[in-house]
């Protein structure tokens, strides 16, 4: 009886004793994970003197390596001719950088040189690395780690960097990634951009990534959002398949004590769990496992390789089983080129498999599922490749297995993402290397660059001008890329809301803000960041700390211009403050100086934000009022000749769209109201703040209601006066006739179908909100302040002084004889401030 007769008599036949005994054995195993999922490429947590924790009670400490780093950034110089190779954090002595430290060893243009290797303690090392007198090694986020980090002139990885680590202009950084991917990375794979970050920067620090194709390019550069980086992408093809297509495969059998004429067979699935629980995913693998060395043991060696989160997450159970794991001081690369077939599921070792055309089979019975939670680049089914989605198809791809070049589309695999493997792509890295070509950027010189911090992108009318800014400006022109907080947006949604509301033309350039601080620059950073006047000397470990900051995102990059749009915040001020770029600008939205007194809005800070003004060689207000005053009051802050103002800018097509909702659906109170007849609308769009005078409002439309006005007032915004508010209108006896709608992404369909907008701020910056009803055609009552006056009264708007008296005198006016929007064409209003913006904001000083 053959053995696939077998095993459909009897399906459990090949798990024999062990399968229930390994179901039972699984449900005991603890969470052990204390570290971040590789795929997700974060450093792993240092856990001493225990093998088995549970998640919940890890503390993760903070590196010995972190504050050793930060306290002698400045101090010492780069080692000519020391290489850093990075492999895991130390997890492993293996892959590209292996294939790349094999390539210099060989070459005596490397005679000179000296070579650290970040292992962890335990890890097997090639005999060729333990022979090198030239070779020492350092444990991963140890002190002698960031030493290394500091020192070495240039390092080598497969996975990132340390979070902290920051290149000196004299480094020199090649990031090879540790596969061709098959299922989805990056922003692909993620909702949240927390995961996405620190693969992004050390992408964007590097000054050479080895690539293997343009479909690793696309898939892995890109699919990370690392743009700045596109032109330090180089394809030369994968180091680690040199190890595979240059192996002696006598040696290796020899060292595996297999004999030359037997037969091998590779099982490498990848890692398919969750951090800090077991899935059922690993009970299959286990299974596989047993049924492998059951059923073809006889015929063939079987070779495991676990992937290291497998292994982890069942801690001593692993030791308890019999099977045969590949060992770790030879690379996976060499054993695949003993193999005569691969059994795998989603990793990237059987991509590098392929070049040999020798048989793989993926065993994916969960595939559906897969597809939908993780995602895949590439459809099993298209491959060049034997595919089974249960035991009975297994065993048949293994029995009569087709090799890779018996599919149609195996030359078409080959040239998408294995062009290059001739066996020499290790050569041609340390060929870049040795010529310490550095990342040209010459895929964005064409056009000029802008970085812009975009703050907390709260629901207000500064990212609401943001986003106008990014609809309206040429990108034909200019690059922009956004500097974002990704911790920030992924813990709230209001904020995931907002970025996603920005034009997606614009690139994102991910931090976590951390504040990576020496002490003696932690001290003078909290005295700026609470408003204190701060020394020269004090000054001066700010600019160096956020120097290095601003290089560990991006690297040795110029921008030629960089914007703190927000212009409240003391950390994206320091940011905007000290990268490189030849036009620095920040932005004043407000009459700074009153916004620094106002104790209610709680912005002592700014006192701190003006102190970096001297850094910037724009402060632009957003009108022409504005800027008087803020220079009037500020000009001892900032450099001679640097105050400049640029109007908000209107998204026309997006007011006008969203104006078209459905009132029903967007406020059905404001569509009862709308219903009712003879009702004179006021709508008031403002954050419930004391500045933007509400309780001033609201007494004012108690006498025009105590007049006989048939009125009603909409609330639009929120904020720390809410209750207050609700309370002051009960107390009026006004609440029927006024509506609090809360924050609304959408106001238009509301102020639509209002008849007139009222806003009675104690200060302004300009007024969004004004040119947006003035673009509805809707008229305005106002505050009789410079900004605003000169703003609507142009086009038939009212302003009233801010007394109760003066604003019920304005409304009942209007309600008597309503005026209309005249002459106001937002089309020539957006260009007009295009030419600002253009011309005088966006231009370099000789």
């Amino acid at each position: 009886m053959s053995k696939l007769s077998k095993l459909k008599n009897n399906p459990k036949l090949f798990f024999k004793d062990s399968y229930e005994k390994r179901r039972e054995q699984l449900k005991k195993i603890a969470n052990v994970l204390t570290e971040e999922n590789l795929s997700q490429n974060q450093k792993p947590l240092q856990v001493k003197d225990s093998k088995r924790i549970t998640k919940k009670h890890v503390a993760k400490p903070v590196p010995t390596g972190y504050r050793y780093y930060l306290e002698n950034y400045t101090q010492g110089s780069i080692q000519k001719n020391l290489v850093l190779f990075d492999s895991f954090w130390g997890r492993k002595i293996g892959c590209h950088p292996y294939a790349i430290y094999r390539a210099m060893k060989a070459s005596k243009n490397f005679d000179n040189y000296e070579f650290i290797w970040v292992r962890e303690n335990g890890v097997d090392v090639p005999i060729d690395i333990l022979e090198d007198k030239r070779v020492n090694f350092v444990i991963y986020s140890s002190i002698e780690y960031a030493s290394a980090l500091m020192r070495a002139e240039i390092l080598i990885s497969n996975s990132n960097f340390s979070p902290y680590f920051s290149p000196k202009p004299e480094q020199y950084v090649v990031s090879t990634w540790h596969g061709i991917p098959m299922k989805t990375l990056g922003y692909d794979a993620n909702h949240d951009l927390e995961p996405v970050y620190n693969t992004q920067r050390n992408f964007n620090i590097s000054d050479l990534i080895v690539s293997s194709s343009s479909f690793f390019t696309d898939k892995v550069v890109k699919a990370y959002g690392a743009y700045l980086s596109l032109s330090a992408t180089q394809k030369i093809g994968s180091p680690r398949i040199d190890l595979m297509l240059n192996a002696n495969v006598q040696e290796v059998k020899e060292a595996l004590n297999i004999p030359l004429e037997r037969k091998t067979i590779l099982y490498a699935p990848t890692w398919r769990g969750k951090i800090g629980e077991v899935s059922n995913d690993i009970e299959i693998q286990l299974e596989l496992i047993t049924y492998l060395e059951n059923i073809y043991s006889e015929n063939y060696e079987i070779l495991v390789s676990l992937h290291h989160l497998t292994k982890k997450s069942l801690g001593d159970d692993f030791s308890n089983l019999k099977i045969r794991e590949v060992p770790s001081n030879i690379d996976i690369n060499e054993i695949l080129s003993i193999c005569d077939i691969v059994v795998s599921d989603y990793s990237s070792i059987y991509l590098d498999f392929l070049c040999l055309d020798r048989p793989v089979v993926l065993y994916i019975p969960d595939i559906e599922e897969y597809k939908l939670h993780r995602g895949l680049y590439l459809a099993p089914d298209e491959l060049p490749v034997n595919v089974a989605k249960n035991i009975e198809e297994l065993a048949q791809c293994i029995e009569s297995p087709k090799n890779p070049s018996d599919f149609s589309s195996y030359q078409y695999i080959i040239d998408s993402l294995l062009p290059f493997e001739d066996g020499h792509s290790s050569e041609r890295v340390i060929e870049k290397i040795l010529a310490r070509e550095v990342n040209s950027y010459k895929h964005l010189v064409k056009k000029e660059n802008v970085l812009i911090s975009v703050g907390g992108l709260n629901s207000s009318g500064i990212t609401k001008s943001l986003s106008n800014l990014l609809n309206n400006i040429d990108y034909d022109r200019y690059n922009i890329f956004l500097l974002i907080n990704a911790k920030l947006v992924d813990t709230h949604f209001e904020k995931q809301i907002n970025l996603n509301h920005l034009n997606k033309k614009a690139k994102q350039i991910l931090t976590i803000a951390p504040k990576n601080l020496s002490s003696t620059q932690k001290q003078a950073y909290q005295r700026l960041s609470n408003g204190k006047k701060i020394s020269g000397a004090e000054s001066y470990q700010i600019n160096i700390a956020f120097e290095r900051e601003m290089r560990r995102l991006v690297g040795k990059f110029t921008f030629d211009h960089a914007i703190d749009y927000t212009g409240y915040s003391v950390y994206w001020a320091s940011c905007m403050a000290s990268v490189s770029a030849k036009n620095r600008i920040i932005f004043q939205h407000s009459d700074k100086l009153a916004e620094a007194h106002n104790a209610a809005r709680g912005h002592k800070s700014l006192y701190g934000v003006f102190q970096k003004y001297k850094n910037f060689d724009k402060l632009v207000s957003v009108s022409l009022e504005l800027l008087e005053l803020n220079k009037l009051s500020l000009s001892g802050y900032a450099k001679e000749n640097s105050f400049y103002y640029l109007p908000n800018l209107l998204s026309v097509e997006e007011i006008s769209q969203g104006a078209n909702a459905p009132l029903s659906i967007m406020s059905p109170k404001a569509f009862m109201l709308n219903m009712e007849k003879g009702v004179i609308k006021f709508v008031c769009v403002a954050r419930l703040s004391p500045e933007k005078g509400h309780n001033l409002l609201l007494h004012a439309f108690k006498k025009v209601i105590d007049a006989g006005v048939n009125a009603s007032l909409s609330i639009i915004g929120s904020g720390m006066m809410e209750k207050e508010l609700k309370k002051q209108c009960q107390l009026l006896g006004i609440e029927n006739r006024v509506i609090f709608h809360g924050h609304i992404n959408n106001p238009y369909p509301i102020v639509s179908h209002s008849d007139c907008l009222i806003l009675v701020s104690e200060y302004e910056g300009q007024g969004l909100v004004y040119l947006e009803a003035m673009t509805l055609g809707i008229p305005c009552i106002g505050s009789n302040i410079p900004v605003v006056r000169d703003l609507i009264t142009p086009h038939g708007g009212v302003v009233a002084d801010l007394n109760a008296e003066s604003v019920s005198e304005a409304m009942i006016a209007f309600s008597k004889k309503p005026p209309t929007v005249t002459g106001f064409n937002p089309e020539k209003y957006i260009n007009k401030n295009l030419d600002i913006l253009y011309n005088e904001i966006l231009t370099i000083s000789q």
